[in-house]
């Protein structure tokens, strides 16, 4: 999962899911953008796993 988060960010990726959602947000329209974030679930690794 850490490896493949880095290589998403490494390439942009993340970059361009963002500005994705901003586009889909900005056709509701009445979405302040003065402050945002992303966030993700965090879990126990399966088998003991440390990543």
């Amino acid at each position: 999962m850490h490896r493949t988060f880095q290589r998403w960010a490494e390439l942009g990726v993340l970059d361009l899911v963002w500005e994705r959602l901003l586009e889909e947000c900005a056709e509701l329209g009445g979405v302040g953008f003065e402050w945002q974030a992303a966030d993700g679930a965090m879990g126990k690794a399966r088998f003991g796993g440390t990543s």
